[in-house]
């Protein structure tokens, strides 16, 4: 059956974000994932600080980010 709701971009946003953090190979910053992901940075910033928030990312001390240790 088709659907007939459109997808959440916001959603697929940060799902791609921590996609990209869990795939880099260290810790990673807002301006280098939104460029890579071609998003704005205040948009990468604020999914990145949700998804720290929900314990799915860490923040380093100088405001990198890794994936949790869940």
């Amino acid at each position: 059956m088709p659907s007939t709701s459109q997808p959440n971009i916001s959603l697929i946003n940060g799902l791609d974000v921590l996609e990209a953090v869990m795939a880099a190979p260290g810790p990673v910053g807002s301006r280098e994932l939104a460029r890579t992901l071609d998003l704005d940075r205040s948009v990468t910033n604020r999914l990145l600080l949700t998804l720290a928030s929900q314990g799915m990312l860490e923040r380093t001390s100088n405001g990198r980010y890794l994936p949790a240790d869940i």
